[in-house]
């Protein structure tokens, strides 16, 4: 952890721009490394229960040799005394706030507690016998913290690891800098090559997760038709039907169409849904009880003709789908108190938009217009919303 938070400036540049701070940092490392396991290592090698059963094996031994070599008829030897059961559990503990590593517990009991069941191999090596001389560290602010120990070794090495990698860091910062500095340079013309690189990677890293996406969804490519001239040199989609006439005689543009085969809710696995086959050219209505799918249809419809425009795949076997203006798609909706409309008014303003903005080569898709007033008037609006759509030759 101590290596993950210090050397954060890792990766953003090559090592050999910074080959000799890099160095640096892996000398310090290993310094740090090698103080902890020799200052630390007698404190931390066994449990205090272990080194209890090492002392009570030792006291044994030296019962059963004192009744060895005493007299006959001598009175019987003392029972052992049992092992001392201090506390002595040691941890080693990363301190985040001062990036630092350092001892909790016991430490001087602990260590007393090793020498006394090393015994002889004590007695044999004055530097082991003797051991490091465990100190209580200081914070980030210099105040000494009491109930932590290290060593002068572990904290020298610890501050000269972190200088090593704060040295480290402000040179990934100033190679950043200077990468920046010559990007921008407008004599160089990098930045509009960079820019570019970087839009088409985005898209790119887009378009494969989509593709990987769609394959484990099993979803199909719609084929977007765009629009073709006749001879009169006018504008038609490839799917539309012949000019028609009305009544009165005037004219009616042609209605663009979509086909679709096998489409299901993008919200679905391809195996849980009923999968439908549409053909929509004109006005459409969409009649039927509650709860029987009708909102979903709308969405259905709106999700793969937006991601047909946009060259995706689709929740759909296949689709034939004209090249679209505009997608409105307008489901039930609420009051809303903050701008003073009701329901029926919220409904107003989003169908006013609508018919505003809508031509013949967009998508409208509309949810119980009218639901929000009585039944004539609403009957009416609803009506008048419709011949305006139709009239238009909207989809």
């Amino acid at each position: 952890r101590l290596f993950k938070i210090c050397e954060e400036w890792r990766g953003k540049v090559y090592p050999s721009e910074i080959a000799t701070e890099y160095a640096e940092v892996e000398r310090c490392a290993r310094e740090l490394c090698a103080a902890i396991d020799d200052d630390f290592a007698v404190v931390l090698t066994g449990t205090g229960t272990q080194l209890e059963q090492m002392l009570q094996v030792n006291q044994n031994f030296a019962n059963l040799s004192a009744a060895a070599t005493q007299a006959p008829g001598s009175a019987e030897p003392s029972a052992p005394k049992p092992a001392p059961t201090s506390k002595t559990k040691v941890s080693l503990n990363f301190e985040h706030r001062d990036t630092a590593i350092w001892l909790k517990g016991p430490v001087k009991q602990k260590l007393a507690l090793t020498r006394t069941a090393m015994g002889q191999q004590c007695a044999d090596d004055p530097a082991l016998a003797t051991g490091p001389e465990f100190i209580h560290p200081r914070d980030r602010w210099g105040k000494t913290v009491p109930d932590r120990w290290s060593t002068q070794r572990v904290e020298d090495a610890a501050a000269a690891y972190r200088l090593a990698c704060n040295n480290a860091d402000a040179a990934v910062t100033g190679v950043i800098r200077t990468l920046a500095g010559e990007i921008d340079d407008p004599e160089r013309g990098v930045k509009h090559n960079v820019l570019l690189a970087s839009y088409f990677s985005l898209i790119f890293r887009a378009l494969v997760e989509h593709s990987i996406s769609a394959a484990e969804r099993q979803w199909g490519l719609p084929e977007l038709v765009l629009e073709t001239e006749d001879e009169q040199g006018e504008d038609h989609h490839a799917c539309t039907s012949p000019t028609q006439k009305n009544n009165s005689g005037t004219s009616v543009p042609p209605a663009i169409a979509m086909d679709i085969t096998g489409a299901w809710p993008y919200w679905k696995a391809s195996s849980d849904a009923v999968k439908n086959d549409l053909r929509l050219q004109g006005m459409t209505l969409l009649s039927g009880p509650n709860m029987s799918g009708k909102s979903t249809q709308l969405r259905v419809v709106a999700t793969i003709a937006l991601l047909a425009q946009c060259g995706f795949a689709a929740p759909c076997a296949s689709a034939s789908v004209p090249r679209l203006d505009g997608i409105c798609l307008r489901m039930t909706g609420a009051d809303s108190p903050v701008d003073g409309k009701s329901g029926f008014g919220m409904e107003m303003l989003d169908v006013t938009a609508i018919l505003r903005n809508a031509t013949r080569t967009s998508l409208v898709l509309l949810d119980e217009v009218g639901r929000g007033t009585e039944y004539r008037a609403g009957t009416a609006f609803a009506a008048a919303t419709l011949e305006s759509l139709s009239a238009r030759g909207c989809l």
